[in-house]
């Protein structure tokens, strides 16, 4: 993925702020997913790339759990915190 401008980079960090911002106004959890779609398609609008990935991982009980995280360029919007838990499975790029 090419390297963002510092337009873009601003860009991108505002809309994980705004995501970030709403998540915790919310009366409901949102999940990893949910997030992920809402900032690629912010991310979208404005003409920016990303790359929303989709990962696996088996819990201490053998039980599958998934998760979804969101990079624009350089930046980790939305997920990418417990992103190194899970392995790959698919990246959805733009």
């Amino acid at each position: 993925m090419a390297a963002l401008d510092a337009d873009g980079r601003d860009t991108a960090l505002a809309i994980r702020r705004a995501l970030l911002r709403v998540m915790m106004r919310l009366p409901w959890r949102s999940s990893c997913l949910v997030c992920a779609i809402a900032g690629r398609m912010m991310l979208w609008r404005r003409r920016l790339p990303s790359s929303l990935y989709l990962g696996a991982r088996t819990d201490s009980q053998t039980m599958l759990a998934a998760h979804a995280w969101l990079r624009c360029g350089e930046i980790d919007v939305i997920g990418a915190e417990a992103a190194d838990q899970y392995a790959p499975i698919v990246a959805f790029k733009a």
